[in-house]
């Protein structure tokens, strides 16, 4: 296993290495730059001076050759340092620390959400197959699944001012310091994330349990007297949980994603809300710095699942 992990963390190298260079390069294929938007934002009327915008630029380093620029930031990062904002002028390692904790909380509340409501509707509805308990959550799942989840939560902000005089709560309050509010605020852009986990893991769990109820283990379960109930989750249940568990990498990548939106429409001040502001300004030194640990966490994550197909299933081998 040892070496498994030692060439799994060696492939991703060259991932973060293609992330970085693609988005660098996608970033400064749109136009305008991060200088002209800081001088627009400082002039009363708007009006950029050329002298003042080409002072700015050669202070930024933005008058250097792309790939300059490109090499200079990869150069940094292989000693540590990710460089400051271009836009604030804060250190990009520190500001990522201090939103992380916040969109890793949301994602894995989202995550958590959708297994707690998914499973035991994945699995009501394999055992009611082609019964109206079945139709009716797998309707329920097709239709989570079509609607956005920026649209669930702006029904949830709408809805609640509109009819029950209700606003999900502005600012952000630290877990360990007040661990209810933090809750109260976290967990409405959480719901609306899950949405959609919740509708992927009963789908994937009925069709997985649909398949492993056809086993021959199965059926000698039931020949030795066993309850319905006893087969479904003792034996069914478990080996049905790694096509279901194999998603939980792509959970966790939609997750990041999806909250890209739903922070800036709960107003919460984590990863995604900085990621939106920074595309915003051009500010290609933040948005290269997110993606080299969005895409790091999401290696570190896909290592871990794979990893756990071997509690799961003991015949999976690693060499």
């Amino acid at each position: 296993m040892a070496a498994y992990v030692a060439r799994r963390l060696l492939l991703a190298i060259p991932t973060i290495w293609g992330a970085t260079t693609l988005v660098f390069l996608v970033i400064n294929v749109l136009p305008g730059d991060v200088a002209s938007l800081i001088l627009q934002g400082t002039s009363g009327e708007g009006i950029l001076m050329p002298y003042n915008l080409e002072v700015l630029r050669k202070e930024l380093g933005l008058d250097r050759p792309m790939y300059v620029q490109y090499f200079s930031w990869l150069g940094h990062v292989v000693t540590g340092n990710f460089g400051t904002s271009l836009w604030t002028g804060r250190d990009v390692f520190k500001e990522v620390i201090m939103r992380l904790p916040i969109t890793l909380q949301i994602a894995f509340m989202g995550i958590f959400f959708g297994f707690v409501v998914g499973l035991p509707i994945g699995i009501i509805s394999a055992i009611k197959q082609d019964k109206w308990p079945d139709y009716i959550l797998r309707g329920f799942a097709i239709l989570f699944l079509a609607i956005p989840t920026f649209w669930i939560g702006l029904m949830v902000i709408v809805l609640g001012a509109r009819y029950f005089h209700w606003n999900p709560p502005i600012g952000y309050y630290p877990l360990w310091e007040e661990p209810l509010r933090n809750v109260k605020q976290l967990i409405w852009p959480a719901l609306a994330l899950a949405s959609h986990d919740f509708a992927r893991v009963a789908r994937m769990t009925r069709s997985s349990m649909l398949e492993v109820l056809k086993e021959d283990y199965v059926r000698t379960a039931r020949a030795k007297g066993l309850g319905e109930w006893v087969v479904f989750l003792r034996h069914a249940l478990r080996n049905s949980l790694i096509p279901v568990v194999t998603l939980m990498s792509v959970y966790f990548a939609t997750s990041l994603g999806g909250t890209v939106v739903l922070e800036n429409v709960f107003s919460v001040p984590g990863l995604g809300q900085l990621f939106y502001q920074s595309v915003r300004v051009k500010d290609f030194v933040m948005v290269q710095g997110l993606i080299f640990w969005l895409v790091t966490m999401f290696i570190f994550v896909n290592l871990f699942v794979d990893l756990l197909y071997g509690w799961l299933d003991p015949r999976i081998s690693y060499k």
